[in-house]
């Protein structure tokens, strides 16, 4: 996701664990965020920043050209944002739970919002520092902003309401590594070094938090869609899985060989999926604890997953933009509807 400006060996830093796909970027309040890791020999880094939408129907991607293309899954056909062209590479994207409107955070310390239909521009809001992490209430009504750890500061939270992006709230943190609201829309949490604070979106303040086994760094971060569970990633690659009105830890996952770029929870609220550095996905049971599945076939670091919206499918994507379908049910790779 973003401003490719070397392609040193990668070092994790606690400043900005969750950014592990994140390349350094100069001029950031706090600098010094870890260049993104090498890709495996053969495969070819097309982007370090995409989404799907909510439906899985279309993929958002900001090749290291600095091109912003939307991709039909259905047909393959791709449309581009003429508008990008000049944009510094996002470091963040998510789509509004509608499809219609695509947000995108960047190191020049904005937050861009694009019409898909059109793939204009339509909005422009500005933040203290790069924009690393979004997320949109699933009723479309607000967008929650994170920034990169300033030094001596925090990270800044932003909280806008939508249509007309009035700031909600706006407070300083710890560090923001990723920002998910919980179904109601009424706690925003948000995973930092060690720990995942749950606050309130008006106010920014704490109500509580679930505290990381071992206190790692977290690297991604998903709430089950009853708002039950919350899920994170850690610097280890285990993946913790809390029970959010006992506050106590349900599962702890282990399995992935590299960081976890990106979780997603079935919509029953019984699976979880995993992506990550090792080119791997995994599917597993929440209420078991267990690895229901290992998904094999990506040839670079796997950066987005969803499930379609009745859960039949898995749809995964990878740095080189390859996208690839599971069934949750059988564990095997899907052949139809590849365009």
């Amino acid at each position: 996701m973003i401003t490719l400006l070397n392609r040193l060996p990668f070092r994790p830093s606690l400043f900005a664990a969750v950014l592990l796909f994140l390349p350094a970027c100069s001029g950031s309040p706090g600098g010094g965020n870890p260049p993104p890791a090498p890709a495996p020999t053969g495969t070819q880094d097309v982007t370090y920043s995409l989404a799907f939408s909510p439906d899985g129907g279309s993929l958002a991607f900001w090749t290291v050209d600095g091109t912003l293309r939307f991709r039909d899954l259905a047909t393959g056909k791709e449309e581009t944002a003429p508008q990008a062209k000049d944009v510094p590479l996002p470091l963040s994207m998510t789509f509004s739970p509608d499809g219609a409107t695509l947000a995108t955070g960047h190191p020049d310390a904005a937050l861009r919002l694009w019409q898909v239909k059109t793939r204009g521009l339509t909005a422009t809001e500005k933040l203290r520092s790069s924009v690393s992490s979004l997320n949109f209430a699933r009723d479309g009504k607000a967008l929650a902003a994170g920034t990169w750890v300033m030094t001596g500061v925090g990270s800044e939270l932003k909280v806008f309401r939508l249509p007309g992006r009035e700031v909600r709230t706006s407070g300083i943190l710890p560090a923001v590594m990723f920002v998910a609201f919980t179904p109601d829309g009424n706690t925003l949490a948000v995973g930092g070094l060690g720990k995942v604070q749950l606050v309130d979106p008006d106010t920014a303040k704490e109500r509580f938090s679930l505290v990381a086994p071992g206190g790692e760094p977290l690297t991604a971060g998903a709430v089950s869609a009853d708002g039950t569970m919350f899920a994170a990633a850690s610097e280890s690659s285990a993946v913790t899985v809390w029970d959010v009105k006992a506050r106590k830890v349900r599962a702890t996952l282990k399995g992935h060989a590299g960081y976890v770029r990106c979780l997603a929870f079935g919509p029953e609220g019984k699976s979880l999926a995993s992506g990550a550095e090792d080119r791997t996905v995994r599917l597993w049971d929440v209420e078991a604890g267990t690895q229901r599945h290992l998904f094999q076939g990506h040839s670079a670091p796997v950066l987005a997953l969803t499930f379609t919206r009745d859960g039949a499918t898995l749809l995964s994507a990878d740095r080189g933009v390859n996208v690839k379908r599971w069934d949750p049910r059988t564990g095997q790779e899907k052949t139809e509807g590849k365009p």
